[in-house]
């Protein structure tokens, strides 16, 4: 039986934020760094983008990492292929989504400034 997404909440004095935590690599891998998908598309320089309320940190098994962000130009022969992630997470306007190889070792801290807004996370 294939597991379904679990969801997850930070809550703040104004908001709560969600945060899914998905099985599927493929999904999660196409969510954070292929077109069309929602993190990143092709401008009319046929260039690779990423919208610009979205971020994406791409997590090597070696070690390495790779991040997406809007203000960022995005080098797609730098960015780590598939099958080479041990973690992706994902950040968009309905929250957060993560995927790991092994969920044991993903640790989010989210933090807040004075007023209890949520501010981001850190793993």
């Amino acid at each position: 039986m294939k597991k379904k997404w679990e969801v997850r909440y930070f809550v703040t004095a104004v908001a709560s934020v969600p945060v899914y935590k998905a099985y599927s690599k493929t999904e999660t891998y196409r969510q954070a760094a292929k077109d069309g998908w929602g993190t990143v598309y092709r401008d009319e320089n046929n260039a690779l983008v990423c919208d610009e309320d979205c971020a994406a940190d791409l997590y090597t098994k070696n070690g390495g990492y790779f991040g997406i962000r809007s203000c960022d130009e995005i080098i797609t022969k730098e960015m780590p292929k598939q099958a080479e992630c041990a973690a992706i997470i994902v950040s968009d306007s309905c929250g957060f989504t993560f995927w790991a190889e092994d969920f044991s070792q993903i640790h989010i801290f989210a933090t807040y400034d004075e007023n209890g807004a949520f501010l981001g996370y850190a793993l």
